[in-house]
């Protein structure tokens, strides 16, 4: 049985990595026996709660020689990306580099093409994907062309089992992330009742000013937030992936956001979009306030295809 290196932003407590990473654990064809995933020491929790091995991703002379006897690496998520940072990319561009050098194989699974901004980053981008040996983009890009090995279909998350939610759906769910019209949003949604103010643990700095009873900070539990946003009569986000589980279950939701992906989900879904910079938001959020999308295409068969191929090569 091959050595398999799931690569990721994983074990950070991030709920749409988090999520990626349950989701390939579930619908590819892994054996947990040869399986390994990149976390630092935090990444812990995801080792006990799935019992697979985690390596650590800041040992670097130990990552290369683990490297060294890996037969495939899975790349997960957006980590193709120089938008946070390009030194983040080039570290991931080098775990691809020398799996490409030692003869490895290369898959990428529900990433971005279009989150590559600089010049050197869109080059060795598409250096990565030419030489993978599959490839399953998240949106159609204009960087990297459909191919023998290129595909693209809706991100892995929307494979998840929808659960009818046991709790009678009360809430507003607003999914929050730092931006410039902050404050009106929030001015905004918390007059209304039964709203729930969803923030991330590294933004609750940006927040301390505004924290109340009906703010909840995710706890780093996907359940419990899949729970909170499945519970919702209405979701407003500013983030991919709990938009994605709203979807999913056929809840109404308005995304809020200028990043290339959250964009591309709107155009896909027909979902109503609002840049973050957008000075007549609250005016537009009014007009928005319960309007229905309940479009889902997972693009099924291009999943089933994928993971057929993954099964021979992982034999």
């Amino acid at each position: 049985m091959k050595k398999i290196f799931l690569n990721g932003f994983l074990g950070y407590k991030n709920f749409g990595d988090d999520l990626l990473f349950d989701q390939a654990l579930k619908f590819l064809p892994f054996s947990k026996k040869d399986l390994y995933y990149l976390a630092g020491k935090k990444g812990r929790y995801l080792q006990e709660t799935y019992l697979i091995k985690r390596f650590s991703r800041y040992n670097f002379l130990k990552l290369l020689l683990f490297i060294q006897k890996g037969d495939v690496l899975i790349n997960l998520g957006g980590i193709f990306q120089d938008i946070t940072s390009l030194k983040s990319f080039l570290y991931y561009f080098m775990i691809n580099f020398i799996f490409i050098i030692k003869g490895g194989i290369l898959v990428s699974l529900s990433i971005d093409g279009s989150d590559l901004s600089s010049g050197i980053a869109i080059f060795l981008g598409q250096y990565i994907i030419k030489k993978s040996f599959l490839v399953v983009f998240r949106e159609k890009s204009n960087l990297f062309k459909e191919a023998g090995h290129i595909y693209s279909a809706s991100d892995l998350a929307f494979l998840m089992k929808a659960k009818r939610s046991k709790i009678k759906k009360k809430y507003t769910v607003i999914i929050l992330k730092p931006c410039t019209i902050l404050r009106n949003i929030i001015d905004f949604y918390k007059k209304i009742k039964d709203t729930l103010l969803i923030i991330m643990p590294e933004d609750k700095i940006y927040f301390k000013a505004y924290l109340c009873k009906n703010f909840w900070i995710y706890n780093g539990c996907k359940d419990d937030l899949i729970q909170r946003v499945r519970s919702a009569r209405f979701v407003v986000s500013m983030r991919y992936h709990p938009a994605v589980v709203a979807l999913k279950h056929r809840i109404p939701v308005i995304l809020i956001g200028k990043e290339k992906k959250i964009i591309n989900l709107a155009n896909e879904f027909n979902i109503p979009f609002i840049r973050d910079d957008d000075k007549k938001v609250i005016d537009k959020l009014k007009s928005l306030s319960y309007i229905k999308n309940y479009k889902i295409k997972a693009n099924t068969k291009v999943w089933i295809k994928v993971h057929n191929e993954l099964k021979r090569l992982l034999k």
